[in-house]
């Protein structure tokens, strides 16, 4: 199966016969569904643990994820991937995030650093190996000489304990609107230095480190003169794919999103159904009903799958931010329908509110992608100006 692009976000062309469609998509409806096992099996009874980043049961689901070919899904076949599209994935991503957000965004993170290597590159790295794409912009630190690139530092979720990084850098700087440059890096390199983040709010499922990467000092051991602003560029699934990596890392936020939203109102649900004051049932009372209510009406409105290339990367942007605002206002819900007890670590339900809460600053803050919007907006004709 060809790579994926923005083809694959809007659904296909016109005049595609339905039978082959849904040919192509019946792996990626497989893995979705293998996902939502595992997601049950594996993941639930282990949120806990991922929840302070356990190694040894971040160990354990990764395997499981990569016995299961979801750690390079995008990659074809041949490559040793399911050679499945971007919609499938975000599928099998929101599914995971059912089970746990944070092993979510590590395989979404493995996915954009394998998708976005060169092949020759991706084809050396042995089975299991955890890679993560690093994003950066928005609160990067980079420092430039004489129009070269030296040094990046940057908070980066899923980096520590990766065996490898592979930075996704705008094609210039402060431009990140339809190409990205990206810079992959060992992690046993000596220019690599990472520092485990100690104070992370959520998602620790995918451990997050403070990185400082020296770039044109590796360049400058390898032999290699190349500048990383005019050097291969690559889009998300290769370079003859149109979505750029930036938008599938904001769409693949907005998957992880909606899997804790539906978690949180699994949780509200069961708990309303179950607790009883009053001599009735919870969900019986006024107050309770309007918030399951409104949880139910965030699950089912979501932006369409149908869009038009040229506007693919306002949609990206659009959809992380309405899916992750979403995500937060049901998590926060459901720890008030649970009243006192949603603060306690027990119930599980604070900690799709801390994953909801972290998931809105990836792969920037909700109000940096606003205002990038806001830009696009304005820099555009009104139709009736």
């Amino acid at each position: 199966m060809s790579s994926p692009g923005a083809a694959d976000l809007a659904g296909g062309s016109d005049g595609t016969n339905g039978a082959e469609v849904a040919a192509e998509q019946a792996p990626g409806r497989a893995l979705a569904d293998l996902a939502r096992q595992i997601a049950r099996r594996e993941l639930l009874p282990a949120a806990g643990r991922l929840d302070i980043s356990d190694a040894e049961t971040i160990g354990a689901c990764w395997r499981v994820m990569c016995d299961v070919g979801l750690d390079r899904a995008l990659r074809s076949e041949s490559e040793g991937g399911a050679g499945i599209g971007a919609l499938d994935l975000l599928a099998v991503i929101e599914e995971l995030a059912v089970g746990d957000a944070g092993i979510a965004l590590a395989v979404l993170l493995a996915n954009v650093a394998f998708v976005a290597m060169p092949s020759a590159r991706a084809a050396t790295l042995p089975p299991g190996a955890r890679w993560a794409a690093v994003p950066v912009g928005w609160g990067a630190q980079l420092t430039i000489r004489q129009g070269r690139l030296e040094e990046i530092s940057t908070l980066a979720f899923g980096a520590h304990g990766a065996h490898g990084l592979v930075f996704v850098l705008p094609a210039s700087p402060g431009d990140d609107r339809s190409r990205c440059s990206v810079l992959c890096a060992q992690g046993s390199t000596p220019h690599l230095r990472r520092e485990r983040e100690e104070h992370q709010l959520g998602l620790s499922g995918a451990p997050a480190a403070m990185v400082a990467f020296s770039v044109a000092d590796a360049q400058l051991r390898s032999g290699s003169s190349l500048d990383p602003w005019s050097g291969e560029q690559r889009r998300g699934g290769g370079c003859e794919a149109e979505l750029c990596l930036f938008d599938l890392m904001r769409r693949g936020a907005a998957a992880i999103a909606r899997g804790i939203a539906r978690r949180a109102e699994q949780l509200a649900l069961e708990y309303a159904q179950q607790r009883r004051q009053g001599g009735v049932a919870i969900v019986a009372h006024d107050a309770v009903r309007d918030m399951l209510g409104a949880m139910a009406v965030r699950r089912i409105l979501r932006p369409a799958e149908r869009i038009a290339e040229a506007d693919a990367r306002a949609f990206a942007i659009a959809e992380k931010i309405l899916a992750t605002d979403a995500a937060l206002a049901s998590a926060t819900d459901a720890v008030q329908v649970f009243g006192g007890t949603g603060y306690m670590r027990e119930t599980g339900v604070e900690k799709l509110m801390r994953d909801a809460k972290s998931i809105q600053l990836f792969p920037e803050p909700n109000w940096v992608s606003a205002d990038a919007l806001l830009g696009a907006h304005l820099a555009t004709p009104a139709p009736w100006s």
